[in-house]
């Protein structure tokens, strides 16, 4: 009888193990990559465009590149930069100074909810004379094209 209530027990822990003991209490789960396939395809083209001084970073925090007073951001200006990312930032290797940001547009930002993030972003972007160069989407990119956009872009500002 007490082997048979030890056996019993046992299998009650195993089972209780499996389904709940080695859950984690958090519903996260890992991406598969950092960016879309389309963003991928365009980062690579925008690795041959910048200027070998540069470097870029992917999905920055646009509270990362841009901000404002703790009183401002109290008042609410914080949270909407602070939940927003912006594709692709491009800074100097060597200071990590900011250069310039860059959107890359895809058919969803000609939704009416996403146009109007988007004139939020370019408004943010321009007080804070930080450069915002936007990109249509496309299945090809001109490697030119794209660094003189960028040298436009920063020459602007700097």
């Amino acid at each position: 009888m007490p082997i048979t209530i030890f056996i019993i027990l046992a299998i009650f822990i195993i089972l209780f193990a499996t389904f709940y003991g080695f859950r984690s209490q958090y519903p996260y789960f890992a991406q598969k990559t950092i960016l879309t396939k389309a963003e991928i395809h365009f980062f690579k083209t925008l690795q041959d465009a910048v200027p070998s001084s540069f470097a870029i970073a992917p999905k920055v925090r646009m509270a990362d590149i841009i901000t404002c007073t703790d009183a401002n951001w109290a008042r609410g200006y914080g949270s909407k930069i602070s939940s927003k990312h912006i594709d692709f930032v491009l800074y100097d290797r060597d200071t990590f100074e900011i250069k310039m940001a860059i959107e890359l547009d895809d058919k969803s930002h000609q939704k009416s909810d996403r146009q109007k993030r988007d004139t939020f972003v370019n408004e943010s972007f321009r007080a804070a004379n930080v450069p915002l160069l936007r990109v249509p989407a496309a299945s090809r990119y001109d490697v030119n094209e794209l660094r003189q956009g960028i040298e436009g872009a920063v020459k602007h500002v700097a």
